[in-house]
């Protein structure tokens, strides 16, 4: 007879996610998985650990470990997930991700728009190209926003444990880890940026200068949110092991919400906006 204390608390079991509340031994009743009871309540994600070992080093490991060892940070849906550790997780990357676009921003205009800012003579006002500048970072940062928060509206469904649907929730806000490269993926953007105007003092047609433009803005976009939507595919599939279909159900759903998400904060918001400035400007 096992001399185990009961689990007081939920803790699932690590292959079959059955609820181990109230068991007294180290052996699941549902599958016969074997579990560790000392560490299945303790989290391994390095962020939750940032006050011992350091939001630096705990905020680069736990990008290692989402984007590099996915498997591996998968399986901590068995453990208890902390929502505001992974809460701050997701809204420190942002901010690292928004501070690299702010930084590339006036290169960008130097060496994309210069030239035909010149000809027509739209950015030459200061006020104009502060107000462009706003608009610009406005729209990334809600951008960044929405396409962070995508994954916890879908991975919660009803008909699991409010526990589960925590777990589940916290666990996709780590899936924007791979944003943390942000850099790389601009520095991609800025060769195209900068092939793209050597073509054009070449005499090139004009068209074809924004060819690398958009060939290295699409890998950026593919270095950045492939990994994040290759983390939410497992942990979907994770969440209930017995139902993959809904695993890829929504992995397909993700995108299509990602492009939403793009479309509205980076095109329509900002031609609203500008319409708006247009007209109150034509009163006057």
């Amino acid at each position: 007879m096992s001399t185990e204390a009961p689990i007081d608390g939920d803790l699932f079991c690590p292959r079959c996610q059955y609820n181990l509340r109230g068991l007294e031994g180290d052996r699941c009743p549902e599958c016969g998985e074997v579990f560790d009871r000392t560490t299945l309540h303790v989290s391994r994600i390095p962020w939750v650990h940032r006050k011992q070992v350091g939001r630096f080093r705990a905020y680069w490991r736990t990008v290692w470990l989402v984007v590099f060892r996915t498997g591996e940070f998968c399986r901590e849906f068995q453990r208890p997930v902390s929502y505001l550790a992974a809460e701050h997780f997701r809204w420190t990357t942002i901010l690292h991700a928004q501070i690299a676009l702010l930084l590339a921003y006036w290169p960008a205009m130097h060496f994309l728009f210069r030239r035909w800012a010149i000809a027509y003579g739209v950015l030459d006002a200061p006020t104009v190209s502060i107000g462009l500048f706003g608009l610009v970072q406005m729209s990334l940062f809600f951008c960044l926003i929405g396409l962070t928060g995508v994954p916890s509206w879908l991975l919660h469904p009803r008909h699991l444990p409010v526990d589960l649907q925590n777990r589940a929730v916290a666990m996709s806000l780590y899936a924007c880890a791979p944003l943390a490269w942000m850099p790389a993926a601009l520095a991609i953007v800025a060769l195209g940026i900068l092939h793209g105007s050597v073509t054009t003092q070449m005499g090139t047609l004009q068209v074809i200068s924004w060819l690398p433009v958009g060939v290295t803005g699409t890998a950026a976009g593919l270095l950045l949110l492939a990994p994040c939507w290759v983390v939410l595919m497992r942990l979907a599939t994770m969440r209930v092991p017995k139902s993959v279909r809904r695993g890829f159900d929504m992995g397909a759903f993700v995108p299509v919400l990602w492009g939403l998400v793009v479309l509205l904060t980076c095109l329509v918001i900002p031609a609203v906006v500008i319409y708006i400035v247009i007209f109150v400007a034509s009163l006057s």
